[in-house]
């Protein structure tokens, strides 16, 4: 399971987070009851023979798309974590604290979720800072 984590990468990991965790059990076993989260997980095999069909053009003009989508995903997580942070749910959902929330139920890696908390508190208060970070104008990293 935490090797699967590490592959995904940060900003993907948190789609992936419920089909790998129903895939794999508590020692990163797989379950034999998880069918259908593993299947999710697979269908993405036909993609790479699907990638195989596209010019070259369509599939720089894909990715640029993935790529907005997901700086535009990443921005609302960051979003959506500040909201739970300034209502306390992770709280009522019986975790100690927010990294606790993102790392155990949302399946983050330490890393992501401790940048992610540090940026959802800087956007809470300059809330303009998420639309630079959805359209690529400044990273995580420089907040």
């Amino acid at each position: 399971y935490s090797r699967v984590l590490r592959v995904v990468g940060c900003v993907a990991f948190f789609r992936l987070a419920a089909p790998v965790r129903a895939l794999c059990g508590k020692h990163g076993r797989r379950k034999s009851s998880s069918r259908m989260a593993f299947m999710k997980i697979r269908s993405l095999k036909p993609l790479v023979a699907q990638l195989r069909e596209l010019s070259s053009a369509e599939l720089v003009r894909q990715t640029e798309l993935l790529a907005e989508l997901e700086h535009r995903q990443g921005a609302r997580l960051i979003a959506h974590l500040g909201e739970i942070a300034s209502r306390g749910l992770h709280l009522e959902l019986g975790y100690g604290g927010l990294f606790e929330y993102c790392t155990k139920h949302l399946g983050l890696t330490a890393g992501c979720t401790a940048l992610r908390i540090q940026v959802s508190g800087v956007c809470g208060r300059h809330p303009l800072i998420l639309d630079a970070l959805a359209e690529q104008q400044i990273s995580l990293l420089m907040i």
